[in-house]
């Protein structure tokens, strides 16, 4: 049966935006976002009741990883404007301070243990991702500080790890079982990995595997590459020579197109069904590949609800969404609307704990956003997951993944008609 179109809220993007040209786009290492200032506070946050509500945001404004830190930061940046405009938090103006990890573990460890040394900071949101992800959250670990936001790390939210830390992005678990269960809808014999040495894809690699093996679906290929790689056209001759009946691809931005290129190259790309995680459809074709360059024709991928739309119409969530991000990238999206919104969320819990807690100390704040779960109020106002399922045991979100193609059909039993995909 087929259902009404649906199109990725993406489709603003602009011209060819690779992560190199990202890095272009921020050119000072560090800023704020809001006035300048500071307030006391001792470590773990804390300052009393005036003054502004400082955020700390190690991030990745140049190297590597500055796509990430560009996207985040502008999430993160309105967010800003829309606490302030609400009355900011318990009363006193939201400034975030950036401090560039140049794409660099160490430098990231530096920069996040200057800041958090000063004292005055209530929370952290990092706006760095990739190898960074793990020594900041180690400088957090040290001091103690209420932490929200996203990254690679498959224990972000784990409390007995991050006792501070909360992960509003996915669990590596549910995107492996939702996109296992979207493979196996294509009933295939064999199946071929190729994906990015990256922690969450190779967990997602790891809860698909059982799935196949007990489905009597044998895995022919299973090829990893690195992110900055350019040329994967020995993996893909392996996976060609395997003759797979779905090829799972697991990648993004930059690393997707030197995928889709070599899939291309070796005549699979608009042959062989493909399947992809969240990640493969997190940008429009434009924003990583050259012009004329499409994704492959037989691509299926996973996508958050918050990311897909029927026909013209928005919903609530993703009307609020484009018109709080709009402002801060000009109307031009460059990727899908959750990448803005890890940190952008990310600020409205933070809130929503200090206000529940009536403080701002992290020790507060944490026990407040473990309630989160179990509140009977109103939420956040978050805008991935409406309200992230918190608990003294538990700091990682969770929500339901849905599934569209690439040419905008989507696949039956899927949202909007009816609901998530079933587990399999």
């Amino acid at each position: 049966m087929k259902r009404p179109l649906v199109r990725l809220i993406s489709v603003l993007a602009v011209g060819s935006l690779l992560l190199t040209s990202a890095c272009s786009s921020s050119k000072k290492s560090s800023g704020s976002s809001g006035s300048s200032g500071s307030s006391a506070a001792s470590s773990g946050g804390g300052g009393g009741t005036s003054g502004e509500f400082r955020i700390a945001s190690p991030i990745d404004r140049t190297g590597s990883d500055a796509g990430i830190g560009t996207f985040w930061s502008a999430g993160l940046d309105a967010a800003v404007k829309k606490v302030n405009g609400d009355g900011g938090i318990l009363g006193r103006k939201v400034v975030v301070d950036y401090k560039d990890t140049q794409s660099n573990p160490q430098t990231a460890t530096q920069v996040t243990d200057a800041m958090l040394s000063t004292g005055k900071y209530q929370a952290l949101i990092p706006t760095a991702s990739g190898a960074q992800s793990l020594p900041i959250l180690q400088v957090v670990n040290k001091y103690k500080i209420l932490t929200a936001g996203t990254g690679p790390l498959l224990d972000m939210g784990d409390p007995t790890k991050y006792p501070t830390v909360f992960n509003d992005n996915f669990s590596p678990t549910d995107q492996g079982k939702a996109v296992g269960c979207l493979t196996m809808s294509f009933k295939p014999k064999k199946v071929a990995f190729l994906y990015i040495d990256d922690p969450l894809p190779v967990a997602e690699v790891g809860v698909m595997t059982p799935m196949f093996k007990s489905a009597g679906i044998d895995v022919v290929a299973d090829e990893k590459y690195a992110f900055a790689a350019t040329d994967i056209s020995a993996q893909v001759q392996k996976i060609a020579s395997a003759k797979p009946d779905v090829i799972v691809v697991m990648a993004y931005f930059n690393a997707l197109s030197t995928a889709i290129k070599a899939l291309d190259a070796a005549g699979l790309g608009d042959t062989v069904q493909m399947v992809g995680d969240a990640d493969t459809s997190a940008a429009p074709p434009s924003t990583f590949l050259a012009a004329g360059t499409d994704l492959p024709k037989k691509l299926s991928s996973m996508q958050w609800e918050i990311n897909a739309r029927t026909g013209d119409t928005l919903s609530p969530a993703q009307q609020q969404a484009s018109d709080a991000v709009s402002a801060a990238i000009g109307g031009k999206f460059a990727v899908a609307l959750s990448t803005y919104l890890y940190p952008y969320d990310a600020l409205l819990m933070i809130k929503w704990a200090a206000e529940k807690a009536k403080s701002d100390k992290s020790a507060d704040m944490v026990k407040a956003m473990e309630t989160m779960g179990s509140d009977t109020g109103p939420g956040p106002g978050t805008l991935i997951v409406p309200k992230p399922p918190y608990s003294p045991t538990n700091h990682q979100s969770t929500g339901p993944m849905y599934v569209v193609d690439i040419g905008g059909k989507i696949v039956d039993g899927t949202f909007p008609a009816s609901g998530p995909i079933p587990t399999c």
